[in-house]
């Protein structure tokens, strides 16, 4: 004869207990496995919505790929490397960049800041970065005069205001001659630009970067032909690691190509390592909570005697008592788990939907706190609770077989 040991444990479960402790207990464990499964699901979409605001807007600045020199600063870029990238159909576009620290002085007020130089490909590379163009605009000409687009955080430092009429920027750089070291009034090249545009991305970049034409910034670098980097933007539908392994192929060592992930790899590496150190955290709560579980079920055991000897008499072997408690077990913290993820992911949907937590203050880009559900996430959430569960049922569990030495002479 068999014995359905789900529906045995699912009667344990609902009926009424001699001993009012057992249900009250019962019921604690639920609950407390109810929040610790809400707590799991709204801090990993908290955490989940965090990073892919930080991805979306760290790829404003950084590409989907970059070539950059195995050695130096700078490389001249041959002939034959842009002929593989424009003939290479998992590129959409590719723009080439330079970039060197100068020194930026605007009516007294003086700093330095990264001057990254730009050609006329560098807005179809980085498309998304005309929607963060805070003030002015983001045309790096007029007529045949260099402009430049400041980061809200140089224009504030510099005093820069675009709504005045002499926006004349005087830009600094060490000579490399080591002829003029010793002439002060020689050691530095200078060069003017107007201010016409600023952008707002993030603070890294807000704060550091300006951008200017890239004849610009080689003259004032006196570097001619050369470059700092390549950043490459993919094709839709385009692999981005083959993508890197074919042109690493082709341009050998002399070359270092970074993917997105790869030029910011520490950061991406403590957002991945903050997220899963406060699951385990939040798995050792849940888990502290399922010791209920053990309080329940060995108290369940205890009054379930004659239950047991009576399914030994009908013929119920060891394994098939030892089931029943472990389902019941399972039972007591999935039903809870279950109503905790059901209320966690309606307020992670109310968040996502209709902002209900804002975030403090006034200053940061976004007016409340970003959440994204990834149901990996959930997943793994519910079979962690399933582990501990399990392991919470099973020492009750092997107590409820001991029981039958008790209860049935020899039997064991």
């Amino acid at each position: 004869m068999r014995f359905p040991a789900l529906s045995i444990a699912r009667r344990y479960l609902f009926s009424r207990k001699s001993t009012r402790v057992i249900n009250i207990i019962s019921m604690v464990t639920a609950f407390a496995m109810a929040i610790g499964a809400a707590a799991l699901i709204i801090v990993m979409s908290t955490f989940n919505g965090f990073e892919d605001l930080v991805k979306s807007l760290y790829k404003v600045f950084y590409t989907d790929l970059i070539i950059l020199p195995a050695e130096g600063k700078f490389f001249t870029p041959e002939e034959n490397l842009l002929q593989i990238l424009e003939e290479n159909s998992n590129i959409a576009c590719y723009s080439q960049v330079i970039e060197e620290n100068v020194l930026a002085e605007y009516e007294g007020k003086q700093h330095i800041f990264t001057m990254k130089g730009i050609d006329d490909k560098y807005y179809d590379v980085v498309s998304e970065l005309s929607d963060h163009i805070y003030s002015g605009s983001p045309s790096l000409y007029y007529e045949d005069m260099p402009l430049a687009v400041l980061g809200v955080g140089v224009a504030y430092t510099l005093g820069v205001n675009l709504s005045l009429p002499n926006t004349l920027l005087n830009l600094y750089l060490p000579r490399n001659d080591k002829n003029n070291v010793s002439d002060v009034a020689n050691a530095f090249r200078n060069s003017q630009i107007y201010a016409r545009g600023t952008f707002a991305v993030q603070q890294d970049f807000d704060d550091n970067y300006m951008l200017v034409p890239i004849n610009f910034a080689k003259e004032l670098m006196n570097a001619e032909n050369k470059i700092s980097a390549i950043e490459i933007r993919l094709a839709p539908k385009a692999n981005v690691s083959e993508l890197k392994k074919q042109l690493t192929e082709k341009f050998g060592t002399s070359y270092v190509i970074k993917t997105r992930f790869e030029q910011n790899e520490t950061l991406y590496k403590v957002m991945r390592t903050e997220k899963w150190a406060v699951f385990t955290i939040l798995s050792f709560i849940v888990l502290i909570a399922a010791f209920n579980i053990i309080s329940s079920l060995s108290m369940l055991v205890l009054e379930k005697k004659q239950d047991i000897a009576t399914l030994i008499a009908l013929g119920a072997s060891k394994q098939t008592i030892r089931n029943i408690f472990l389902v019941e077990g399972l039972l007591i913290s999935l039903l809870g788990a279950s109503v905790g993820l059901l209320f966690g992911l309606g307020i992670c949907w109310l968040q996502i939907y209709f902002g209900i937590i804002k975030m403090p203050g006034s200053s940061f880009m976004i007016d409340y706190y970003p959440v994204q559900i990834h149901w990996g996430d959930v997943i793994l959430i519910v079979l962690v609770i399933i582990f501990i569960s399990l392991l919470m049922s099973w020492l009750p569990s092997q107590r409820a077989i001991k029981q039958l030495s008790s209860i049935v002479p020899g039997k064991e």
